[in-house]
């Protein structure tokens, strides 16, 4: 029986099965989609920290996964903080570099929500694919990339894409 905040880190560790492909190992998951290698979310690999035992043939292992498919070996860092800094050693003599992008926070609304807010963002649930966010959103961004994972994600029926229209 998992508590709220072990069901939030499962669904996030999960939710690029919506649009990429997965192998499990003992060690974490590994995620690749070989028709969209420039995606870092739908290429990466997870770690689950409490199963490794040996980390060096852990990142050898991811290595030799992803560059078969010639897909670049991204390791996403896990839920422990600062646990890829405990092992910077090891990833940078394996050829990694250790970048720090920020930290998740997951906040749990619990009561009702009192936010009053100007009524000019219209959010709406997305259905089927509208060409203004690749025209508006991804493009500009240089985040081509993204579409091909949007577009996956709305052929899932258990994945909701919210966009908000001005």
């Amino acid at each position: 029986n998992m508590n709220i905040k072990e069901r939030i880190l499962k669904s996030e560790n999960e939710a690029y099965k919506a649009f990429a492909s997965c192998i499990e190992k003992d060690y974490g998951l590994l995620y690749y989609n070989e028709d969209n290698k420039e995606s870092h979310d739908s290429n990466h690999a997870i770690l689950y920290p409490e199963k490794i035992t040996d980390m060096e043939s852990t990142i050898r292992d991811i290595i030799e996964f992803y560059l078969a498919k010639s897909i670049v070996p991204r390791i996403y860092q896990p839920s422990i903080t600062g646990y890829f800094e405990n092992y910077r050693e090891v990833l940078e003599r394996m050829g990694y570099e250790v970048k720090i992008f920020g930290f998740n926070s997951y906040m749990l609304l619990t009561e009702e929500n009192k936010i009053d807010i100007e009524k000019r963002l219209d959010i709406k649930r997305l259905l089927e694919w509208d060409e203004r966010i690749a025209r508006d959103i991804l493009i500009p961004n240089k985040e081509e990339y993204e579409i091909d994972v949007i577009k996956n994600l709305l052929k899932q029926k258990d994945s909701y894409l919210f966009v908000g229209y001005l």
